[in-house]
């Protein structure tokens, strides 16, 4: 049951590409807008070559490790910033900051009723950083790399759940979705995910 469950959470770090892609392959059918999508083995070998692009590479795990141990500083640093520059949605690495949050992103670049002095990508990059962070100073993670599972010494810098396997989920890029423009609250399911406690409450 662990196995499984490990396999599945490290999966879900191609997944945002995964359906990325799917969307540009899909032709839909005009008599079935239904119909399920079924690659073509042209469109499974370009979806895998994608896939195994993402991160960098490294002669070691321990290479990656000091390199991305810069990056996450450098990280913090920025994350700081960007806390202080929005205090008034307070980001306070509580649950309902992450509704703040998504709330006011969405405000910024989807329905264009507040502004930012940040670009759409750097306020993205900055939202996977701020859930992360969250994960780490609620001892539900710690920081790590992760090795990209179609591409063998190619690393990505990402974060260990344990008994829930690592992923490097990228938690900015899905918010301007339509779907998400009504429930306004992917970031606190997804966080939940990972939170025992509040995913069983």
């Amino acid at each position: 049951m662990a196995t499984m469950r490990n396999s599945g959470i490290r999966k879900t770090m191609y997944l945002f590409v995964a359906l990325t892609f799917l969307s540009f392959c899909h032709a839909p059918d005009s008599e079935n807008k239904n119909s399920p999508e079924v690659l073509s083995e042209n469109q499974s070998e370009a979806l895998e070559s994608a896939l195994a692009q993402h991160g960098l590479p490294f002669e070691s795990e321990e290479a990656a490790k000091r390199h991305f141990a810069i990056i996450q500083q450098q990280d913090s640093v920025k994350l700081q910033k960007f806390i202080s520059d929005n205090k008034a949605i307070q980001l306070d690495y509580t649950l309902n900051s992450l509704l703040r949050l998504e709330d006011f992103y969405l405000k910024c670049f989807v329905e264009k009723t507040e502004t930012s002095s940040y670009t759409k990508n750097e306020f993205e990059y900055l939202i996977t950083v701020y859930v992360r962070q969250q994960f780490v100073n609620n001892k539900l993670a710690s920081w790590t790399v992760v090795e990209n599972e179609f591409a063998k010494g190619r690393y990505e810098k990402g974060l260990d759940f344990g008994n829930y396997g690592k992923q490097v989920t990228n938690y900015g890029m899905a918010l301007d979705e339509a779907s998400n423009l009504k429930t306004r609250n992917y970031l606190l399911e997804m966080y939940k995910i990972f939170d025992e406690h509040h995913r069983l409450n």
